[in-house]
């Protein structure tokens, strides 16, 4: 920063962003995808697929990766009361919902 090398974090949570941004004279910025929000639009493309509730088998990412995290939150405010989740942590990977199914 003090070279003036401009700082850009992609999809991350990180705790020295707002240090970079208050000591740096140049941009420093985070782009990230509002997880949370993405999976309330999930949550009402559910409850229209299943109107008289049900069970939804829901692959989680990674444990501890903030995107699952978020994204567990969005989906667990949001659903359906009627519907219930199943939750199996995954790598967000084909392979890795199979060997998560198949436990």
């Amino acid at each position: 920063m003090s070279h003036g090398i401009e700082w850009a974090v992609v999809n991350r949570d990180v705790d020295y962003l707002t240090e970079l941004r208050v000591n740096g004279k140049v941009p420093t910025f985070c782009i990230t995808i509002d997880q949370e929000g993405s999976r309330r639009i999930q949550a009402r493309q559910i409850a229209s697929l299943l109107p008289q509730g049900g069970m939804i088998l829901y692959i989680q990412g990674s444990s501890g990766a903030f995107s699952a995290e978020q994204r567990t939150i969005g989906i667990e405010r949001a659903r359906p009361a009627n519907v219930q989740l199943r939750m199996l942590r995954g790598r967000f990977t084909e392979e890795s919902g199979y060997h998560a199914v198949k436990l």
